[in-house]
């Protein structure tokens, strides 16, 4: 002891438990806040095969590709292709393989068959032996095709269903650039960028 009083001493176990006590009201004050957050639930992966909502669309999408395939057969029947035959071949089967990979998802509820209507409608594009007349008309009808697996795929669940449409999809716009030069458009921008066509509608939502 000195003229100044007792020296003062904290004792270390003393401040140890003060310190312990301290962080463990911060973490019990944490803790309420912690309960409160809410709770996301964990995403969910889309289902690979078509639902029963898929199954008219893709069925509808193949009734296109087998159309088109058909129409340019009607070409090369015409001798339409001259010695560019090598053009309106790939055309009819790229449509085809579409057709093919479509009916490969679809199993028993593809129809395996064109749409009668929509041949019946655009023939008359093909019914000719004037190669840049059928371009023209083969230009329509991709440009059609590409408009309409877009809206589609917009609608599609199954990832399968979604996916092939959109590989089809990108093989008919290189069909279109291919058919844009054979009518003398291959420097037209937008003959070569623009896609003015109307998609077409499945029949139940048509109707």
């Amino acid at each position: 002891m000195t003229a100044k009083g007792p020296p003062s001493l904290e004792n270390p176990s003393r401040r140890r438990l003060t310190a312990g006590l301290t962080g463990t009201a911060l973490t019990l004050g944490a803790r309420p806040v912690e309960a409160r957050a809410p709770r996301t639930a964990p995403p969910t992966s889309p289902p690979a095969r078509p639902t029963e909502g898929d199954i008219p669309l893709l069925a509808f999408a193949e009734q296109i590709e087998l159309t088109a395939r058909d129409l340019y057969r009607v070409a090369l029947d015409e001798g339409a292709a001259g010695d560019r035959d090598r053009v309106l071949l790939t055309g009819r089967d790229n449509h085809q393989a579409a057709a093919d990979s479509l009916s490969a998802i679809l199993g028993i509820d593809g129809t395996g068959e064109r749409d009668e209507a929509l041949f019946e409608e655009l023939s008359g594009g093909f019914t000719t032996s004037d190669l840049p007349a059928v371009a023209e008309a083969g230009y329509a009808l991709e440009s059609t095709a590409v408009a309409t697996h877009i809206g589609l795929i917009g609608q599609l669940q199954g990832t399968a269903g979604a996916n092939t449409i959109a590989a089809i999809l990108m093989i008919e716009s290189r069909m279109c650039t291919v058919l844009a030069d054979l009518q003398g458009l291959g420097d037209d921008d937008a003959a070569l960028f623009d896609n003015g066509a109307v998609a077409l509608v499945p029949p139940a939502a048509a109707g």
